[in-house]
């Protein structure tokens, strides 16, 4: 997301790639960054063994770069559902904030 629309990262040609690419995004995106200054969580639709696998690939991806959080996993729902098809799977992040 940027600028407050979504943005594609890229493209792959099959499933395992897409999975390899987006695992590829997550390990430059927190060479960079520190990783327990985020709240992140993988989501996915029906296929829920993938998602576990996905979780875990994710986890040691997170860990590598020092994260000692909880990884949320979550099923979407109808709304997002209607967009994406039966299968989404994707990774989410929100930055952790202080109040005051």
């Amino acid at each position: 997301m940027a600028e407050g629309e979504i943005f594609p990262l890229g493209i792959a040609r099959s499933r395992k790639k897409s999975l390899q690419f987006l695992l590829q995004e997550v390990n430059k995106f927190f060479a960079k960054e520190d990783a327990n200054l985020y709240r992140i969580a993988v989501g996915c639709g029906y296929a829920l063994e993938e998602q576990k696998n996905f979780h875990q690939d994710v986890l040691e991806f997170l860990k590598k770069h020092g994260f000692d959080g909880e990884l949320g996993a979550y099923q979407v729902g109808a709304t997002i559902g209607v967009h994406t098809g039966p299968y989404p799977i994707g990774f989410g992040m929100v930055q952790k904030y202080e109040t005051i």
